[in-house]
């Protein structure tokens, strides 16, 4: 995968930060960006690059176009970027959207220089491909720049909405693209329906497909591991928040609910909702504060993050890249950053991933990394439910092919859950998950 990124973002992280009047700017090939100051930390933002032209009327679906207009005296980088279009109602920002949305942030150490050789971490937010933006709170770099400099990239959440519309009538019928008979006909008349159109005909009309959209030309085809060094792990309570969203009324849970909510979710068949239920029943969670709701998160989470977590970094180790794997439990200070956009690796102390041993990092807690086996034991059980999500075989479990029947019982305190296809675990993964440090993999 190729990132476009502009001269704007490569000048204004290899340039020196300049303060006039207590404002930070940079001048770039555009012209002057004017930023501003966190309040908490000795770090300078600049919010609302452009880094391509608006994506509207004959470019809503093409590949971004760079920017290379002129900035009318300096640009005001000061103000949050809209997020684009969302076709999901899950992960819809509460700031402005816009079509005109292709904008990175950028945040640097205030004291960074052109010879400071900070690393640079690219945020490429999650959102089933179909929502999110970089003005979401939680992303401020303000906090997380004081020794790196951190961009943060909008992107057009699109599911396929040409595929969407083949074959089904009410989605063509509600974008008033009846009478298109040819793909380039259709696709003149997705360009020009206004895009509120698009979304309600979506989300009414069409099965939520979640993934990237592999179209042969930006995405030949799905990758199955990372082309660099890369560290692929997941967070202990990976899904709770998924079933967080998912749930009304989380005090009425019961057993029969946990059933019909496996079934409802509607990936698996009745065998394998039968052996989810075995092997994470409300039993195994009695010690929780509500047993049904730590089964549901158990399931999102080791069924959507942390075995195809494992199989990414089982196909990557056997392709010869080298891996390193962690189980997430707290946030912990982030010195490897440094040494993995330097070397390549996070440092000594931390062994690279192999699937005989699975070894990597276990973070406790703010202070306390365990160096030691991160347990994959239970995805024998999730690769025989969830399959490959790696485009080839499962990766083998501890030198054996991983072909295990659920024997394994879940580490009880990892429970968490989520309620997507394959495909949204898969992209999640690459872009959540995977910590690829530099402008591009």
């Amino acid at each position: 995968m190729r990132l476009l990124l502009p001269a704007v973002l490569l000048s204004a992280v290899h340039r020196a930060v300049a303060e006039t009047q207590q404002q930070p700017t940079v001048t770039v090939l555009n012209g002057t960006l004017g930023g501003a100051s966190c309040a908490s930390t000795d770090v300078n933002y600049f919010l609302s690059i452009p880094y391509a032209n608006a994506p509207v009327d004959s470019l809503r679906f093409a590949p971004p176009q760079p920017y290379n207009q002129k900035y009318n005296g300096a640009l005001d980088a000061t103000t949050a970027a809209p997020a684009c279009p969302p076709f999901n109602s899950v992960f819809n920002e509460s700031t402005a959207e816009s079509e005109d949305c292709l904008f990175i942030d950028v945040w640097a150490p205030a004291n960074a220089t052109a010879s400071s050789s900070l690393p640079v971490r690219v945020w490429v937010f999650g959102g089933e491909n179909e929502a999110g933006g970089i003005s979401n709170g939680l992303y401020d770099g303000c906090f997380a720049s004081t020794n790196t400099i951190q961009v943060s990239i909008n992107y057009r959440a699109l599911p396929n909405l040409t595929t969407a519309s083949q074959g089904n009538a009410p989605y063509i019928q509600a974008i008033n693209c009846s009478s298109t008979t040819t793909p380039n006909s259709r696709l003149t008349c997705l360009c020009s329906t206004p895009v509120d159109t698009l979304v309600t005909a979506f989300l009414a009309n069409t099965p939520q497909a979640f993934g990237f959209v592999i179209d042969g030309t930006t995405i030949p085809a799905a990758p199955t591991h990372p082309l660099v060094p890369s560290i692929i792990g997941s967070t202990v309570n990976e899904g709770t928040f998924f079933v967080i969203d998912d749930l009304e009324d989380a005090a009425s849970l019961n057993a029969s609910t946990y059933v019909s909510w496996l079934e409802g979710l509607g990936i698996f068949s009745a065998a394998e909702v039968a052996a989810i239920n075995e092997t994470y029943p409300v039993t195994l969670y009695a010690d929780s504060f509500n047993p049904v709701f730590a089964s549901m998160a158990a399931v999102i989470t080791y069924g959507n993050f942390r075995c195809p977590a494992r199989q990414v970094a089982a196909s990557a180790a056997a392709a010869g890249v080298p891996v390193w794997t962690y189980s997430y439990g707290h946030t912990p200070s982030c010195a490897w950053y440094k040494d993995m956009a330097a070397d390549a690796t996070p440092g000594a102390s931390w062994p690279a991933y192999n699937a005989s041993a699975s070894m990597g990092v276990n973070v406790l807690n703010s202070t306390q990394w365990d160096v030691g086996t991160v347990d994959y034991s239970i995805c024998a059980f999730w690769d025989n439910i969830i399959g490959s999500v790696v485009g080839g075989p499962v990766p083998a479990i501890n030198g054996t092919n991983s072909t295990g029947n659920g024997s394994s019982s879940p580490a009880t305190s990892s429970g968490s859950a989520m309620n997507a296809s394959q495909d949204w675990s898969f992209y999640m993964l690459f872009l959540a998950a995977v910590t690829v440090l530099g402008l591009g993999w």
